[in-house]
């Protein structure tokens, strides 16, 4: 049982989407890429590796990115990584930089789906039968 637990743990982990962040020089997505950043792992806070882009699209694939940009006087101090305004990156929308913010750093989270019903087939009657009754069972 431990051998069949630990092969769907690692197939479930084999299985993420990785997440794409790619940024522009110019504000509303516009122009050629500027750059790329890719992975599947969660971070607490990693390097964009550039402050040059003024916005940023994103396809967080099974994560939830959040971007974060610094006043351009901001000190870089370890403490201070991943600090100031964050940017919240939804899959396909193009965010802009408040004026004199920089992008510099990102993090990455892993939130799973808890109580997510496994069986969803398995009510299908349930809302069949509520549903020819003329049962309200919204909201």
């Amino acid at each position: 049982m431990r051998l069949q637990s630990l092969l769907v743990a690692l197939a479930l982990a084999a299985s993420v989407q990785a997440y794409t962040i790619t940024g522009y020089n110019e504000i509303n997505c516009l122009g050629s890429e500027a750059g790329t950043t890719t992975g599947t792992q969660k971070t607490a806070c990693a390097s964009l590796g550039t402050n040059k882009w003024k916005s940023i699209r994103a396809d967080p694939g099974d994560f939830v990115l959040t971007a974060f940009g610094k006043h351009k006087e901001t000190s870089s101090d370890d403490k201070d990584k991943c600090q100031g305004n964050g940017y919240a990156l939804q899959p396909g929308h193009c965010v802009n930089l408040q004026k004199n913010d920089e992008f510099q750093e990102y993090s990455v989270q892993f939130i799973a789906i808890k109580g997510q019903d496994p069986h969803p087939q398995d009510h299908e009657d349930e809302c069949l039968e509520d549903y020819k009754s003329g049962s309200d069972t919204s909201l």
